[in-house]
């Protein structure tokens, strides 16, 4: 075997090795919530929210299927943030929602999720009926879910409890509500292989230079 091929070789399996770890990490292995799943994360909820009934949160878990999750939020802050037990815990709603957030986000990098897309509103809500009270937006945002279960393990992680009040302390309003994917036109599934196939491509080309300069030496 020549230099060249070996280098071939051991460049395109790290490039199928690195895909792999990232289609695990992306929630390829994922299936729907088992029965025995409900009843567990259905339990852990109702040990952090007692006061919360669990039979919507049965509902929604009994409709997984498996597939990724993408939450639609809409979020009004309040314009002097709320005290948490009876004190103050930041100077502005947006400063105090980021401790929320903050934690959110490095449990779903660490689980194969991320925020799709966020942004600040530009003017009132431009079309909207049958519903009250839904004038005045602060914010948008879209985060995908590896999984169903993904998100029950963050709503049931005791940890997130103390960060809750933050989120209640911040927020005027909210309404947020899951989605499955139809079409995609971004995200990192379509990103990350396409960065992967191209950073392949131009090792490839500096190997098979390698080989050109070695068979016609320079004079």
């Amino acid at each position: 075997m020549t230099k060249h091929q070996k280098y071939t070789i051991i460049n395109w399996s790290v490039a199928f090795l690195i895909y792999l770890l990232f289609s695990v990490w992306h929630g390829a292995l994922e299936g729907p919530l088992t029965p025995q799943e409900i009843d567990h994360y259905a339990s852990e909820y109702q040990k952090i929210y007692p006061d919360r009934d669990t039979q919507r949160l049965r509902a929604l878990m009994a409709s997984d299927n498996g597939k990724p999750l993408y939450m639609v939020n809409a979020i009004k802050l309040y314009d002097t943030p709320q005290l948490i037990n009876g004190k103050k815990a930041g100077n502005s709603s947006s400063e105090i929602l980021d401790t929320y957030t903050k934690h959110v986000f490095s449990f779903l990098l660490k689980h194969g999720s991320y925020p799709l897309y966020s942004g600040n509103t530009t003017f009132d809500a431009v079309e909207r009926w049958g519903l009250d009270d839904v004038d005045e937006w602060s914010s948008g945002a879209v985060v995908r879910y590896r999984s169903m279960r993904t998100m029950m393990k963050m709503s049931t992680d005791p940890s997130f409890a103390q960060f809750h009040d933050y989120k209640i302390a911040a927020m005027e309003k909210t309404i947020a509500f899951p989605t499955t994917s139809v079409l995609t036109l971004g995200g990192l599934s379509i990103i990350f292989p396409l960065l992967l196939i191209i950073i392949c491509l131009l090792i490839q080309l500096r190997i098979n230079f390698k080989k050109y300069n070695s068979i016609n030496p320079v004079q």
